[in-house]
């Protein structure tokens, strides 16, 4: 709980109440623990062979750098959270159709349903519902383009 209070005043105007502040730090600290577990996807990816793959999670890890700095200097927490949210809706689709689809990606996609749940802790319901409908349609897309994305994968494959 004292993490969560330090990394909670980062964010944290004069104004917020406490809630606010425990809404803050728990986002805050959610974002550094993934740009932390990331680390093993930018590594293992590019183990594997997967450049394009592992630049994803290190663009998150980017992000939430460029992000922390940001918020540290400007107090701007809506900037913050904004930058966060999207980026967890958006980096698991890229990585979902790098990795070839569906399958291939093991459903990658279903991590950005972190998107509307943390928005809806965030901003609550009214607010949340425009994440939803953006995760929802997201999904659409990328099972539309999933037949696609496999066939792109399979040739990459045997011509490597």
């Amino acid at each position: 709980m004292r993490v969560l209070d330090r990394v909670s005043d980062l964010g944290a105007g004069r104004e917020d109440s406490r809630d606010e502040r425990l809404r803050h730090g728990t986002l805050i600290f959610a974002s550094v623990l993934i740009a932390l577990i990331s680390l093993i996807w930018v590594a293992t990816y590019f183990a594997y062979g997967y450049p394009m793959s592992a630049a994803i999670p290190a663009l998150y890890q980017l992000t939430t750098l460029v992000g922390l700095v940001v918020l540290a200097r400007t107090r701007r927490f809506g900037v913050f959270r904004t930058t966060q949210l999207l980026a967890f809706l958006v980096l698991p689709a890229l990585l979902q159709a790098s990795l070839g689809g569906f399958v291939a990606s093991s459903a990658m996609i279903l991590w950005a349903i972190f998107t509307p749940l943390a928005a809806l802790a965030l901003q609550g319901l009214r607010r949340s519902v425009v994440w939803l409908v953006a995760f929802l349609a997201e999904l659409v897309v990328l099972a539309l383009l999933d037949p696609r994305l496999c066939r792109t994968r399979r040739r990459s494959r045997r011509a490597s």
